[in-house]
């Protein structure tokens, strides 16, 4: 099995949603009687770079990021190719891209991965995203993540 890290790298210039703080990241120094140790304490959203949108984001009773199990988050998966010129993808997009299931995990390689390296840390609201027929299209394939 092959693995693929798909995380974000976590800086200065990551973008953030707009109002939102920017990471912060201060190392700290301690002395303790064996010597001295470096550490970093990073401040940020939960929505920075790489990340889940927890249940909760969206439906007051849902999970949040903490309760959801590690193994949904790991796992096989399909990556689908979607070029939609449209910033909602639709669930005739995911057709169109042959997914029909049964899967537990999909990513999706849309143009949102070129939004990262332009324009420096600006973050981009014409992003893609999924229309609530994908949504329900996902939930009865039994789709645990996307």
């Amino acid at each position: 099995m092959t693995f693929i890290d798909i995380s974000v790298l976590i800086g200065d210039s990551v973008p953030v949603w707009d109002g939102d703080a920017r990471p912060l990241m201060v190392e700290d120094q301690t002395k303790y009687e064996r010597g001295t140790i470096q550490t970093t304490t990073i401040t940020m959203n939960v929505h920075t770079g790489t990340h889940i949108d927890a249940p909760r984001h969206f439906f007051p009773d849902g999970l949040t990021a903490s309760e959801i199990l590690l193994e949904n988050l790991n796992g096989s998966c399909i990556v689908l190719e979607i070029d939609s010129s449209d910033e909602m993808i639709s669930r005739q997009d995911l057709i169109s891209a042959r997914l029909t299931g049964p899967y537990d995990r999909v990513l999706l390689r849309t143009g949102n991965s070129r939004l990262w390296d332009s324009e420096g840390n600006r973050f981009f609201k014409e992003y893609a995203a999924l229309d609530d027929s994908v949504a329900q299209y996902l939930v009865a394939l039994g789709v645990k993540l996307v």
